[in-house]
Parts: C-alpha cells; sequence; structure tokens
C-alpha cells in the first residue's frame, strides 16, 4: 500500500498477515490439507493525498504476480464437511506502487521524493474458520477471523521497520461456481501509511470469483442395464483456473491519506494442476 513516510530505497520487503494479502479463498477446499495458488492480476489504485495530487500521482496502475499457500493446521470434526478449523497462510508478491520516500534523519522529504517503484511483499499468518455448514447444510460459505501482525522492511539509515497490527474478519464463498469469493474487513494499526496516520486504521476487500471450466466432481456409478455391469464415471478435479474482480479500501477515517484499490486477474491452484498430472499418470 502506499507510505507517505518510507525511507529511501528502491527495494521495499513487506511482512504482514494476509488479511490485506489472501485470508480467503484459499482454504475453500476442506478436503485439501495443503493449498498452492499462483495469481496474476492488473491493479488500479487511487490515492487521497495532497503529495499524490501535486505530483500527478493520485492515479496507478500496474500489474502484479503472487504466490499463496493455505496449511489447515487442525481441525474439529464436529459435523461432516462442516469442520472447524486452524489455518496458516502466507503470500508472496511483487509489483509497483506510489511511495512516499523520507528525507535525512526520519523528516518528510520534498515531493520530489514520491515515487512510482517495484516493491515486493511477503506476508505470513493465521485464520479461524467456522463453516456455517453448521447452521445451514446448504450455506455454502465461511466465517473466517484472523490476526495480522509484522513489519515493513524498507531501505535506509533508519526508522527500517515499520510496525503492522490488525485483526481481520469476513465470509468467503466455500462451493459452487463463485467459490473464492469474499467480503473482508480489518482493523488495527499500520505503520506502511506513515507514523502519524497508522493508528485505528480500517481496511476493506470484496471479491467476486468464478471458476473457468468444469468444477470438480466425485466418482459415481451408473445403474446396471439388465445383462451389462454397472458403468463408473471417474472422479474429476475440475478446472485449476479462476477469475476474479476485486475492490478495496483502506482509511484512518480522518485526515489521513486514504486508497481504493481494483483488481482485475486469474489464480491458479496448482494442487488441482499436480492432480491432474499425477491422475493422468495412473
Amino acid at each position: 500500500m502506499y507510505s507517505p513516510t518510507m525511507r529511501a530505497g528502491l527495494f521495499s520487503l513487506f511482512l504482514f498477515v494476509p488479511a490485506l494479502g489472501s485470508i480467503p479463498g484459499a482454504h475453500a477446499a476442506e478436503s485439501e490439507p495443503f493449498r498452492l495458488t499462483f495469481t496474476a492480476a492488473y491493479q488500479a489504485d487511487r490515492l487521497n493525498s495532497p503529495l499524490a495530487d501535486s505530483l500527478r500521482l493520485t492515479l496507478t496502475h500496474a500489474n502484479r504476480a503472487a504466490l499463496g499457500f493455505d496449511f489447515r493446521v487442525v481441525e474439529l470434526p464436529l459435523k461432516p464437511n462442516a469442520n472447524p478449523a486452524i489455518h496458516i497462510l502466507g503470500s508472496a508478491l511483487t509489483t509497483r506502487q506510489a511511495v512516499a520516500i523520507l528525507g535525512p534523519a526520519g523528516t518528510i522529504g520534498t515531493p520530489s521524493t514520491l515515487k512510482e517503484i517495484p516493491v515486493v511483499e511477503m506476508t505470513g499468518g493465521f485464520a479461524i474458520t467456522l463453516p456455517m455448514a453448521l447452521i445451514d447444510p446448504h450455506a455454502g460459505a465461511e466465517f473466517y477471523a484472523g490476526y495480522q501482525g509484522g513489519m515493513v522492511l524498507a531501505g535506509g539509515k533508519s526508522q527500517d521497520f515499520l510496525r503492522l497490527k490488525q485483526v481481520v474478519f469476513g465470509f468467503d464463498r466455500t462451493t459452487g461456481l463463485f467459490e473464492g469469493s469474499f467480503a473482508e474487513m480489518a482493523f488495527g494499526h499500520n505503520e506502511t501509511w506513515g507514523i502519524d496516520y497508522a493508528a485505528n486504521r480500517w481496511a476493506a476487500r470484496f471479491r467476486i470469483q468464478t471458476l473457468l471450466g468444469p468444477a470438480a466432481a466425485p466418482a459415481s456409478a451408473t445403474r446396471a442395464a439388465a445383462g451389462k455391469p454397472a458403468a463408473v464415471r471417474e472422479a474429476s478435479f475440475g478446472s485449476p483456473l479462476r477469475a476474479y474482480v476485486e475492490l478495496g479500501a483502506d482509511t484512518d477515517g480522518g485526515l489521513g491519506p486514504d486508497a481504493i484499490r481494483a483488481q482485475l486477474g486469474l489464480v491458479l491452484d496448482a494442487g488441482t494442476v499436480l492432480q491432474r498430472v499425477m491422475g493422468a499418470q495412473k
């Protein structure tokens, strides 16, 4: 995200929990304890900041590529296909974005120091999921909540480590055509927006995601005809490719910098690809 107080340097390493990066969607397939996904997207950002306005960096756009993982470490067997669980999640992505660079001794630099530069983000955290099937067997969604905390590492002589501590919660779709879609809120302390505006920030994300191709289907057998054996249809792993549209916003509700981000992208489920390859070799 944009950081009016980040130090000089063209390389930034962001380490924080994936509420802003990817808590939902990754744990949609409950039969898989570990999932690996690749994402490629186009993003457009609208930054509400006097500094960005003066430098005509209010509107920026860039491509982004990401790698994410989800490991379900604990599952409580309360109800078939509706078990609460704890997930460890993480992601790494690269993109370009506007970054405000500080002057000597941590002072804010001149307006010319605001630049659109390449960045690398790395995330890690946890989420607790509660399937809505505990209430309605046909809900096809789940509630999740997690914590994000970490640091921002930026090049410079001081203020290299900026803190981020947030809680996140939301709902995501776990089955059907729109599997992986979600609505999410986060709240907490985020110094990547500037130390003066780091406290009590709200972030919201909304994604609509859909499967591109056939859905997964279990193995099944047809009724046997007279004198003929029953036909067996093998399980189908479904398409590994999904498309999504996402809209997000981050604000302190006051005079600090605010932003809106829109994304259009594709998600590739590496686990489904591996299942297809392994199935073809049998």
